[in-house]
């Protein structure tokens, strides 16, 4: 676990100084398994893709004040996490379909007796 954390540390620390291998190496790393995430939670791969563009920008953004003892994967999934939840509340529901419609009895009484008072 330690090498792991090192090797984040020092990924960063070249992300930070422009190195796009390094930049290639985190997208190679932890893409799949972003879009995997909010996949899963918005049914919607055009909104999944901007929130996986959208974490690596602010990872890239935030990389000179990487701290050594951070995660890049727990960063970023929590960062998909985060926007992906803030997609589903601006669309006010979790998977973009309808509802199907459910026949209301209320409505069935209410046509039966208009019907019957009308035939009166």
């Amino acid at each position: 676990m330690p090498d792991d954390i090192n090797h984040d540390f020092v990924l960063m620390q070249r992300v930070a100084a422009g190195d796009q291998p390094a930049c290639r190496i985190v997208i190679q790393l932890y893409l799949k398994g972003m879009i995997g995430l909010s996949f899963r939670m918005l049914r919607d791969m055009a909104a999944t893709e901007d929130i996986a563009q959208d974490a690596f920008l602010r990872l890239w953004r935030i990389a000179k004040k990487w701290k050594p003892e951070a995660r890049i994967s727990k960063w970023l999934y929590r960062v998909t996490h985060n926007l992906a939840t803030d997609e589903i509340r601006c669309r006010g529901k979790f998977i973009d379909q309808e509802v199907p419609d459910i026949r209301d009895k209320a409505a069935d009484q209410y046509n039966n007796q208009h019907t019957s008072e009308v035939a009166a």
